[in-house]
């Protein structure tokens, strides 16, 4: 890019808003994001509902997080276009398209985090030592996941904050059979997440109740007897 095209960029976008952002993984099966934001899986998630978020907070607005590997092609024409020709909506769509990119676009290696942002209005945000907090009502709760490695102390109390919310609680499971972590709820219910909610798993092992293949009644490890040791 020339330096004239950058220019001309920066004299068209000028600094863009700073609006409060929220990140969240689209997944709670994700023991990577567990390790960095949970205390290397001592502490505890919180699923949310998007749609009961949309109604309390008419100003939010949702988006998947893009991985890219380098600079957007279509935004780089689009902004050749917008020196070359000048009119009003090449440059409406290079501010929506900058705006998008600078709220919902990360480097490809962050791919991982399978990330959804939640911008918001600064109207209706607090500030509380030096954080921006956002109030949600409860039933914006859908539930709260201690991580494997929480202290039953803290299990006591989130199972507390269930009740109060309304919502369901699961502890977050590592089997040993498998790298897919799956969830426990207060009932001994044995769920895994498939890509979208959280669903009973009806295979399971009949002693350590992680899910297993198909037909399968108990996993290796729980089948080791005094012959195999």
């Amino acid at each position: 890019t020339t330096p004239v095209l950058l220019a001309y960029f920066d004299e068209l976008i000028g600094e863009l808003p700073q609006l409060p952002t929220t990140c969240f993984p689209k997944s709670p099966a994700l023991p990577p994001m567990w390790a960095h934001y949970s205390k290397n899986l001592e502490g505890f998630a919180i699923e949310f509902d998007e749609e009961a978020i949309k109604r309390a907070l008419p100003q939010a607005n949702f988006g998947d997080v893009d991985y890219e590997s380098g600079p957007s092609q279509g935004l780089l024409d689009l902004l050749n276009k917008s020196f070359v020709l000048r009119k009003p909506r090449y440059i409406a769509w290079l501010h929506q398209g900058v705006f998008s990119a600078a709220y919902y676009t990360k480097a490809k290696y962050w791919e991982y985090e399978n990330e959804r942002r939640m911008v918001t209005a600064i109207e209706g945000v607090r500030e509380n030592d030096n954080l921006l907090l956002v109030d949600m009502p409860k039933d914006c709760v859908r539930a709260v996941i201690a991580g494997p490695r929480s202290s039953e102390e803290l299990r006591e109390k989130l199972k507390t904050k269930a009740e109060i919310f309304g919502c369901n609680y699961y502890e977050m499971n590592i089997g040993r059979s498998s790298t897919t972590p799956f969830f426990v709820d207060i009932n001994k219910t044995t769920f895994l997440f498939d890509g979208e909610v959280l669903i009973p798993s009806t295979q399971l092992c009949d002693v350590c109740k992680e899910p297993q293949a198909l037909g399968a009644k108990r996993c290796s490890w729980c089948k080791i007897n005094n012959s195999h040791r």
